[in-house]
């Protein structure tokens, strides 16, 4: 009998013990299931969401039959991914950025699809998401509801190393209100909300605030509800950590404590450049680094990797090798003594500066051992960083996709390097490379670009790039018309397959500078035909009406910059005295100008039709912040402007950050356009030239005062996009009838540009030259002409003006 007993306490034992090591982990399905329901709430009943065992490199499965589908993962993020792939690749479904829900596709069909069983394997145990910048460009005044879909669209991306820097000044309040030190002390040293990335990184001080502590408080709960999301996911949130940077008053209380200012950054005037740096041989750094992390943890809990930078954009003290390594070494020593499992997630930018040579960077990764540092490469579509450091001299790196600076908004993005680009580096990298990820200065812009990049931790081989975008046509707008496939083909051919940046030149200070010609511009319109036409294909939903601005806007901006080179052309000619009659001149600015304020407003119209363009709805938001209070509204508001126009008191890094939205366009670039073209107009009616400084000067006063003014703006959409996209194509696609094709001929000289116009799209072209009375015909090759009369045989075609 005792042996019996013994027998079955065994075999109990055993079994137990079985099933207890078969048993997953399963906290992160409610989650999944929570998000279907805020997703897809009509069709989330009809997926099965199970774990598969943890691992180091995450799992999703699925597969559909009789209506139902089952995802299964090894975390909450990969069960997530699991759902994404299922319905978009199944369901042609998709989810991006646009407001409540307009850029995105979520029409799922009734019962699911089938789906054969599909596993998928990531190539790397980490997936990143975001910039420092991107908490400034982009996510300055968000209230929940938007983070909430934000950590929605992580999950379903696939990112499980985000960072979450939300909330750190109301830490290092609770840190220096410790040691002694008061609000008023404080004041200098935090920014505004608009600036606060670059203050954390040590670049500036001060400008836009003061911070107040309902703002501090306010945040501290958002980054609580935030973490706590993200690990519901599974997620592991990079926290901030101590990298030196310091208010002077902390002498307050520490007299002896060894203060060096930062390095310059940029032309910030004295009172804002530039934070206070602690010297990281002070002992007091550690123990200031130790005791933010112990609050920070005691607030926020931990996952172990903190982020911060000691050098963005800004040159060390001194390049001695010794003093380098104890620089980095001070930080990680702060957070082992913290945390010791703490690992230091450093951004990679530093090293694209002067300082950074070879050996410098050794010494400064030398203080810190290589499983103590994860290093991100911040713009790897260019070529990683890592490859010119031998990977980092061993510091494990992740492969990032930057992309966009200063959240402008624009077409344009190399799919086939990003495509391509993370598979062959990694297999230069080695065991380098262990993450992939995204680190845009703002996101909500180019969405097909991070739907690729995303996908790519996922992939083991390039996709081709001319099939998957027939696919990621088809889940974004529900259904693939001919319309729609052609569209972006052309786009593939255009701005999609360069890495060109087409800026925006009427959002820039007004001046006779050019951008350079980039990618085929006569894909392009073709493209934007073929978007165009394709609202009539079916009702159109919210991502074709996105992308029909986008493209609208960009084939606009384009063209505009033609009709600047062609008025730039004639204001050098009269200011380097080859004008014989200023009339001629005046009668061509005239012109020219009426065709580009004119062009400005149609734009602002396009722009003021959809939601996802307003200058109210950002303004809005950080109304909303300041809770009522009339102070706070106004600098809140002050806030918002001042990044995306002047970028500093006096300019300093002016319409870096410009966005492509209703207000700015029509009301503060209309009038800087305006003003300059005025001045152009009265100094030839006057025979003099324009006043460079002094226009400037007064741009800048203008500036200053648009940034504090109360004008409010429209957070509603009016008019129909569809209505002005087609309008807007029909005028600025349809050939005149008043020339004559003159085939096999060219035209030597008689240029009225200062270079080939962009677009070559023979039916722009000569709109451009009705534009302007000097012109008389153009090249094929994009050659405006003030005599086409006498022509010698090419292989090219003249079109000369024809009397009608």
């Amino acid at each position: 009998v005792n042996l019996t007993m013994l027998l079955v306490v065994l075999l109990t034992t055993y079994v137990l013990c079985t099933t207890a090591n078969l048993q997953h982990d399963t906290s992160s399905v409610p989650a999944v299931e929570a998000l279907l329901q805020r997703m897809i709430p009509e069709s989330a009943q009809y997926f099965q969401l199970e774990t598969l065992p943890p691992a180091e490199i995450d799992v999703f499965e699925f597969s559909a039959s009789g209506g139902k589908a089952t995802i299964k993962g090894s975390s909450g993020v990969a069960i997530a991914s699991g759902v994404y792939w299922y319905l978009k690749y199944y369901c042609n479904c998709q989810v991006t950025w646009g407001v409540n829900g307009t850029g995105s596709n979520l029409r799922v069909p009734h019962p699911l699809p089938d789906a054969p069983h599909q596993r998928q394997s990531s190539t790397v145990p980490f997936r990143y998401a975001w910039n420092v910048c991107t908490f400034g460009y982009t996510a300055t005044f968000w209230d929940w509801h938007r983070w909430e879909q934000e950590i929605d669209w992580m999950a379903l991306h696939g990112v499980n190393f985000p960072l979450a820097f939300v909330g750190q000044e109301y830490i290092w309040y609770k840190v220096f209100s410790d040691y002694g030190l008061s609000m008023e002390d404080m004041a200098p040293f935090f920014s505004g909300p608009a600036f606060l990335p670059w203050q954390r990184m040590g670049n500036l001080r001060g400008w836009g605030g003061p911070l107040t502590l309902d703002w501090m408080a306010g945040q501290y709960k958002m980054q609580k509800r935030i973490l706590s999301r993200m690990r519901s996911f599974g997620m592991k949130p990079i926290l901030p950590c101590f990298a030196g940077h310091v208010p002077k008053t902390i002498t307050k209380v520490f007299p002896k404590a060894n203060l060096t200012k930062s390095s310059d950054w940029g032309p910030m005037p004295p009172k804002y450049c530039c934070d206070y740096i602690l010297q990281p041989t002070d002992e007091l750094y550690k123990t200031i680094g130790e005791k933010f992390l112990l609050e920070q943890a005691k607030e926020y809990g931990t996952d172990h990797y903190y982020n911060c930078d000691m050098y963005n954009e800004m040159h060390p003290p001194t390049t001695n090798h010794k003093y380098l390594h104890d620089s980095s070494k001070a930080v990680i020593d702060g957070i082992k003594v913290a945390d010791p499992k703490g690992t230091w997630v450093m951004q990679g930018w530093l090293f694209h500066f002067a300082p950074w040579t070879y050996n410098n960077t050794k010494a400064y990764l030398s203080g810190v051992s290589d499983k103590d540092m994860i290093i991100l490469d911040l713009d790897s579509e260019d070529g990683p960083l890592a490859f010119n450091y031998d990977n980092y001299f061993g510091k494990p790196w992740v492969w990032n996709l930057l992309h966009n600076f200063g959240g402008r908004r624009g077409v344009y993005g190399n799919l086939s390097n990003v495509a391509n680009a993370p598979i062959v580096d990694k297999q230069r990298a080695g065991k380098g490379i262990i993450g992939y990820g995204i680190t845009p200065e703002a996101i909500e812009q180019n969405p097909v670009v991070y739907e690729l990049m995303m996908e790519m931790p996922w992939r083991h081989t390039a996709p081709n790039v001319n099939e998957w975008v027939q696919h990621y046509a088809r889940q974004r707008y529900g259904v693939a018309t001919h319309n729609t496939i052609r569209a972006w083909q052309a786009l593939v051919n255009s701005a999609y397959g360069s890495k060109v940046e087409a800026l925006d030149r009427i959002a820039f200070k007004p001046q006779c500078k050019l951008e350079k010609e980039g990618w085929d511009m006569t894909e392009f319109v073709s493209a934007w035909k073929y978007l165009v036409h394709a609202l009539d294909d079916y009702t159109p939903n919210g991502p074709l009406l996105y992308d029909v601005v986008d493209v609208t806007s960009q084939a606009l901006v384009n063209f505009w910059d033609d009709i600047l080179n062609m008025l730039c052309w004639e204001y050098s000619e009269y200011v380097a005295g080859k004008v014989s009659n200023n009339q001629k001149t005046l009668s061509v600015i005239s012109h020219l100008g009426a065709f580009m304020s004119s062009m400005i407003s149609e734009l602002d119209d396009l722009y003021g039709s959809n939601i996802n363009y307003l200058l109210g709805v950002w303004l809005q938001k950080a109304a909303y912040k300041a809770h009522g209070n009339a102070t706070l509204e106004q600098q809140y508001s002050f806030n918002a402007k001042n990044q995306i126009t002047l970028w500093g008191p006096m300019g300093e890094i002016d319409d870096y950050a410009y966005k492509a939205w209703q207000g700015l366009t029509g009301d503060y670039n209309q009038q800087r356009w305006t003003f300059w073209l005025d001045n152009m107009y009265n100094s030839v009616k006057n025979g003099t030239k324009m006043d460079g400084p002094q226009v400037q000067q007064d741009l800048l006063y203008f500036g200053q005062k648009w940034d504090k003014s109360n004008k409010t703006y429209p957070a509603k959409p009016k008019g129909s996009t569809k209505t002005i996209a087609k309008r807007l194509l029909h005028e600025y696609t349809t050939m005149p009838n008043n020339y004559k094709k003159i085939s096999d001929a060219s035209v030597k000289g008689h240029n009225i540009l200062s270079r080939a116009a962009w677009s070559k799209n023979v039916a722009q072209l000569a709109i451009l030259c009705n534009m302007n009375p000097n012109c008389k015909g153009f090249s094929t090759d994009g050659w405006l002409k003030d005599d086409v009369s006498q022509t010698v045989k090419s292989g090219g075609s003249i079109y000369a003006k024809v009397q009608l």
